[in-house]
Parts: structure tokens; C-alpha cells; sequence
């Protein structure tokens, strides 16, 4: 049984990036928003939706293997982990250039965390919001300990 389509995707107004425009997207991003180009990589270079991203820890990137655990997901509404859309875990592949950019991620993440004196908990998160959760009713990707 398939899932009906969204109102948005039937009245044709969902709109996506080309292949074409990736490169685009990618320089654009790096040079006004270094902070996102880890997140948008593994949106766009993995296929994960944007509650997936927003819950993956630490422990779900497999950078020897080349994988991404995926399972759970980060609801809009409560801005809680829970298990993802499709009620399934997964291994999602990781290409060398999202395995760059994640790792350049949580090299930037570590060295604000030290600077800034988080714990642990607050740096399992790979990207925290200003409280070191996924809360989605808090900014995500910002330094640890911020509240910008």
C-alpha cells in the first residue's frame, strides 16, 4: 500500500533541486552557510529527510563502513526523537564527499564544544540546536551552549 501524496506534492507545489543545480547549492552553501553544508549533504547526498538528519547521533555514522544507521527521526511538532516515517531502520550508503563534509562537521562541533564547555550529552547529537538536542522548536546546527 503506497502513501497518498501530499497536498503540497498534488498541487504541484513541491519544488526540488536539479542535478544540475547541486554544485550550485553546495558552493552557495559553503560560502554563506558553512554550518548547514553537512546537514544539506546528507539531505541531498543520502536522501535523508530533514527529522532523520535533525536525530542522528554520533554512533549512527559508520565512517570505516561508509554508512548511516538511520532510526529515528525528529518530530516537528514535539521536536522528540522517534522512530523514522517508515517505521524501519536503516543503512543508508556514504559517499566519500558526505563523509567530508561530516567529518569537517564534527571537527567544527568538538572544538566549539571544548571552547564552550559541553558535556557529552550535548555532543552525541551530530546536529545539536543551542541546547544539544533536536528540538525542532529550538535553531539546529548552532554552537553548542549558544542561544542565539
Amino acid at each position: 500500500m503506497t502513501k497518498a501524496p501530499t497536498r503540497r506534492a498534488r498541487h504541484g507545489r513541491m519544488t526540488f533541486f536539479t542535478q544540475e543545480e547541486g554544485p550550485t547549492l553546495f558552493k552557495t552553501c559553503e560560502a554563506l552557510y558553512p554550518r548547514w553544508l553537512a546537514f544539506i549533504a546528507c539531505s541531498t547526498l543520502a536522501g535523508l529527510r530533514w527529522g532523520e538528519c535533525a536525530a542522528l547521533e554520533r554512533t549512527d555514522l559508520d565512517f570505516k563502513k561508509a554508512t548511516i544507521h538511520v532510526q529515528r527521526s525528529a518530530c516537528g511538532k514535539t521536536g522528540r526523537a522517534a522512530v523514522p516515517t517508515d517505521k524501519e531502520d536503516r543503512y543508508v550508503p556514504m559517499s566519500r564527499r558526505l563523509a567530508a563534509c561530516l567529518r569537517q562537521h564534527l571537527e567544527a562541533m568538538d572544538l566549539e564544544a571544548q571552547l564552550n564547555g559541553c558535556d557529552a550529552d550535548a555532543r552525541a547529537l551530530v546536529f545539536p540546536n543551542s541546547v544539544g538536542t533536536s528540538d525542532s522548536t529550538q535553531p539546529s546546527w548552532t554552537t553548542c551552549g549558544s542561544r542565539s
